[in-house]
């Protein structure tokens, strides 16, 4: 047995009771679980490379001791400086164990080593250890101890006899013709495991080019997600310009709603008009019968004028004659007293005639103010009866005239006919009053016509601009109905492209059923690069969900000039009839006035007139809007078709684009499915008959 150098006599520097401490303690870790916090130092007793047939592979498997018990381990072959630092072990080896884990199972348990430092590659055996108690592990250990102590054995072996050294020279043969079988084995297995280096570090190669490829797929579909993205954004911003357009719509059309009620109440308004036009209209039927009525009456008046200047002409004769009796009654006042008696009672019958006609004449005067009342109540027949009125007044004063030479002639009667005088001079100041306001109430209809025909010229005029306006909604429908028939096109070649998309789609799925028979390298790859293109499939459903989105938008502006129209029409022609009524209920309100209410009346009217131009310049102004409100439409429209234009410019480029990167990636399955179906010189089995994959 060796010894151990003179150096290590006096200080043993192995950790004591580490192998108990480890499978007493960590005897729960397992294999998923690497002890850091515990770094015994041990010591190599024995190491062997043990061969797995099953699994076409060998690994390194150790004797470690503390001096005291020992244990077999395993060194972990997944950490590569494991695999490096495992050439610089040799047997009494010292090293530290920084990283391991226990695994106990019911055949065996073992201490895999995951890492670990190299104290002395070689040493002296320190101890004489024993195997712990578990039976798996003392059979490995007595194996070593059994292989290690053949040599010993043979070396002490003392030289009998020749018998002895033939059968020491047989058995050395026999075991040098083992050792050869060995090392050519050996040999064997590390020529295959430098093939496998050199098949695997081809397929890293070629998994690498792959990787830098789909790296380079990676970026390009990233900037193309980016310009994506930018159009998205692009067309949110198109979106929300288009909302916003759309709610100044909905404003205009709840104004034109607006405009709409007012209209229907100003409609009412001038259908009660017209029915009160058509009551004037049955009452200026009703004046003109009472008109001549009045007439007959004015003839009859006009005779009895005639009768009454007769009268008077006989009382001027009459008073002649007493004027030239006077004189003679004076030079012969004695002698003619009887005679002038007579003659008195004879004048005083007279004057009582004249009293009478005079009363008469009172009777007829009040009769012509009855009349002349009526005819002032009828204003709207003033110009009918002018000339009429202006004959019996001029006879009027004649008889007036006639009256007071009678008066001044005769002195008796004088006073009685000032007082009638005086009457009569009131009645003629308020009947020249009646004219004048009848004239100021003529000049006020003059304008109030004129006024009038102003506005039928605008209502004219507005009726031309309706029928442009009405023209051009008829164009925009027209365009209208063109833009729906392109929208239905467009979404017919959607669906087309979605067709033509899922069959892609469908190939795609197919050709990655093909490639599921790939390497478990290559198969995270195509599990990366299916998830780009997932991801990029994604993009153009939503990108297409956006466009059909869009479209499904357009067509509602579409329905907005129509409303516009009916919205556009209902003012002007109500205006129309408010403008045509609106001087006819003037005349109507002028026909139904009092004598004394007529100044206020007047005013009001004024008022109405006021009103009524304002609310024709309002309509004017609101038919100027709902025609820019139109041509606003139009616009928006063009602009529409112009996205739409783009768009489809947009989709093809991006048609394009699919095409030409499913030609690619086509041509690239191509090119790997050749480079994988070249035959290579291999010893083993391929991977994809041991994974039962298929092609």
């Amino acid at each position: 047995m060796a010894t151990a150098p003179p150096e290590a006599v006096m200080v043993t520097p192995l950790t004591e009771g580490a192998i108990s401490r480890i499978v007493v303690e960590f005897k729960n870790v397992g294999l998923s679980g690497v002890i850091l916090d515990y770094n015994p130092v041990v010591q190599v007793w024995d190491i062997r490379i043990v061969s797995n047939k099953v699994y076409n592979m060998s690994y390194p498997l150790l004797v470690l001791s503390d001096g005291s018990r020992s244990h077999h381990s395993v060194l972990s072959m997944k950490n590569d400086e494991l695999v490096m630092t495992m050439t610089r072990l040799r047997k009494g080896s010292l090293i530290q164990l920084t990283g391991f884990s226990f695994y106990e199972s019911a055949r065996s348990r073992r201490i895999v080593v995951r890492m670990l430092k190299v104290i002395s590659e070689t040493y002296g055996l320190i101890g004489n250890p024993r195997c712990f108690s578990k039976e798996s592990a003392c059979d490995f250990s007595t194996a070593l101890s059994l292989f290690g102590e053949k040599g010993d054995q043979r070396r002490n072996r003392s030289i009998g006899s020749d018998d002895e050294k033939e059968r020491e020279l047989e058995s050395v043969l026999k075991d040098l013709a083992n050792y050869k079988v060995q090392l050519e084995a050996k040999e064997a297995a590390y020529m295959q495991a430098e093939l496998k280096l050199d098949q695997s570090q081809k397929t890293v190669d070629e998994l690498s080019a792959l990787i830098k490829n789909s790296e380079t797929e990676r970026d390009r579909y990233e900037t193309e997600c980016r310009g994506a993205r930018i159009r998205l954004e692009e067309s949110e911003s198109e979106m929300k310009e288009m909302a916003d357009r759309l709610s100044e719509t909905a404003s205009i059309r709840e104004q034109l709603s607006q405009v709409l009620d007012e209209l229907k109440t100003a409609r009412g308004e001038l259908i009660c008009k017209e029915t009160e036009l058509v009551a004037a209209k049955d009452s200026e039927r009703e004046a003109l019968k009472q008109a001549e009525l009045i007439e007959l009456e004015l003839n009859a008046e006009r005779l009895k004028s005639a009768v009454l200047t007769k009268q008077v002409s006989e009382l001027d004769e009459i008073f002649r004659v007493l004027n030239d009796a006077a004189v003679k009654a004076q030079k012969e006042r004695l002698a003619l007293l009887s005679e002038k008696d007579a003659e008195i009672e004879v004048a005083k019958k007279a004057l009582v005639e004249a009293e009478e006609g005079l009363e008469e004449m009172k009777r007829e005067m009040q009769i012509m103010q009855e009349s002349e009342n009526q005819l002032f109540s009828m204003s709207a027949f003033v110009d009918t009866l002018r000339l009429q009125l202006k004959e019996a007044n001029e006879r009027l004063s004649f008889s007036e005239k006639s009256a007071v030479v009678a008066f001044t002639d005769l002195k008796l009667i004088r006073e009685e006919m000032e007082f009638k005088d005086r009457k009569n001079s009131s009645q003629e100041a308020l009947i020249e009053a009646f004219k004048m306001e009848t004239s100021e109430l003529k000049h006020e209809l003059k304008n109030a016509n004129e006024l009038a025909s102003h506005l039928m010229a605008d209502v004219e005029m507005l009726t031309g601009d309706l029928h442009k306006a009405m023209a051009e909604i008829d164009e925009i429908r027209k365009k209208e109905a063109e833009a729906q028939v392109e929208i239905a096109l467009l979404k017919s070649e959607l669906h087309k492209g979605r067709s033509k998309i899922a069959a892609a789609e469908a190939a795609e799925a197919r050709a990655e059923s093909v490639k599921s028979g790939l390497y478990l390298a290559v198969q995270e790859l195509a599990v990366e690069a299916e998830s780009a293109k997932k991801e990029n499939q994604m993009l153009k459903q939503e990108t297409y969900k956006e466009i059909e989105s869009d479209a499904s938008q357009i067509d509602k502006p579409n329905t907005e000039p129509e409303e516009t129209k009916d919205d556009d029409n209902d003012p002007i022609t109500s205006a129309e009839k408010s403008d045509e009524q609106i001087p006819e209920a003037v005349i109507e309100d002028s026909s139904l006035l009092t004598a004394h209410d007529h100044k206020q009346e007047m005013e009001n009217l004024r008022k109405e007139l006021d009103a009524a131009t304002a609310k024709v310049a309002e309509f004017r102004n609101r038919a100027e809007q709902a025609i820019c409100r139109a041509e606003m439409a139009e616009r928006a429209k063009t602009a529409i078709e112009d996205q739409l234009r783009k768009w489809r410019d947009e989709r093809q480029k991006k048609k394009a684009a699919l095409a030409a990167l499913k030609e690619v990636s086509a041509s690239r399955e191509i090119s790997s499915i050749s480079t994988e179906n070249k035959p290579q010189v291999t010893y083993y089995q391929p991977l994809y008959k041991v994974l039962n994959m298929k092609f």
